[in-house]
């Protein structure tokens, strides 16, 4: 698996973590509530971790360009009826969420392109194409336009995936908003949105425009993806949306800075001992020694190789981070150990 794959892979994880974080305060007002953790049930009655149309139609769009080998908006959108009339790509076989532009154009097979068309919709399933070679502004619109084919929704999607991919070639996203986002369109409000320090006036309806500058806020006021997502939620309205746009170029920058991490170490501290406070499997692997920690416990001690062993818990989040060739890898190799 190739850095672009485990990126995406990141990014999707991010995603529909921060949907089903959202889901079940979807449209609360803000202040109503505080989410501080994933809980289940709340607006949609859905168990604990359930992500909703945000994360199910980034990952139909994930299979079409998988299967195809490119952007195919027939097969894309073919994808889509399948989880609107069958419940595919969904957690249980059902769809409980879906907005009325995104139902009118799969059943009609046409995007709505009306003023009034300018919902979430696109914008939320979009990030897939960030990761597909020689993306072209063009095919980006071509996608939107599924469901939602104004020019308002298209030119967000535009600068979404052009702001992710510089997100995940390092660089800022301050400077990355600057040089995609036209100053005279109604995603301006992104620019210089890092100077706002209170939520107050700050949109988040299923509007895009809401939509796309509150996740660039919330991007750009924290430092780290559980207080991206959790501020994108605590926003209120459409909760699952916000923080899934939040979440997933969040998750992609990290993986990002994740894989320079561990690069950077392996170049200068080979004759160190280094402690890492890791979330990803990866930084880890060549350890010497591993803790394991599980609500402030500490459940397995040892190596890679000897938890994949002894320690479920351990096993469980490698197997949920790694491909099972990178866990083969992994287990079947000798390599050089980093403390």
């Amino acid at each position: 698996m190739n850095e672009k794959t485990n990126t995406l892979k990141s990014a999707i994880y991010g995603l529909a973590v921060g949907d089903a974080l959202g889901v079940p305060y979807e449209f609360k007002f803000r202040g109503a509530f505080e989410c501080t953790d994933m809980i289940g049930y709340g607006t949609h009655n859905q168990p604990e971790g359930t992500w909703s149309d945000d994360t199910s139609m980034a990952l139909a769009t994930c299979a079409s360009i998988k299967v195809c080998g490119r952007v195919d908006v027939d097969d894309i959108r073919d994808r889509f009826r399948r989880w609107l009339k069958e419940g595919a790509y969904t957690p249980f076989g059902e769809v409980f969420d879906c907005g009325n532009t995104c139902a009118a154009a799969i059943r009609s097979g046409r995007g709505c392109d009306d003023e009034w068309s300018n919902g979430n919709g696109s914008l939320m399933r979009i990030i897939p194409l960030a990761f597909v070679e020689g993306i072209t502004d063009a095919e980006i619109e071509a996608v939107s336009a599924i469901t939602h084919a104004h020019s308002l929704s298209k030119l967000a999607c535009v600068c979404y995936v052009r702001i992710a991919i510089d997100l995940v070639n390092g660089v800022s996203l301050a400077e990355s908003i600057k040089r995609h986002v036209p100053g005279n369109s109604k995603l301006s409000g992104a620019i210089g949105i890092e100077n706002v320090l209170r939520s107050d006036g700050m949109g988040s309806s299923g509007y895009v425009v809401d939509t796309f500058v509150a996740a660039m806020w919330c991007l750009l006021t924290t430092d780290n993806y559980r207080d991206c997502v959790l501020k994108a939620v605590n926003l209120g309205s459409d909760t699952d949306t916000t923080a899934a746009v939040a979440g997933d170029s969040f998750s992609a920058l990290d993986f990002k800075t994740d894989v320079a991490v561990r690069k950077a170490l392996g170049e200068h501290v080979n004759d160190s001992t280094v402690f890492i406070v890791a979330q990803r499997v990866s930084t880890i692997l060549s350890a010497d020694q591993i803790l394991v920690l599980d609500e402030g416990t500490i459940v397995g001690k040892g190596t890679h190789k000897e938890l994949m062993q002894t320690c479920e818990e351990y096993r469980q989040i490698a197997e949920s981070q790694l491909s099972p060739s990178e866990i083969a890898a992994s287990l079947g190799t000798d390599s050089e150990r980093q403390v």
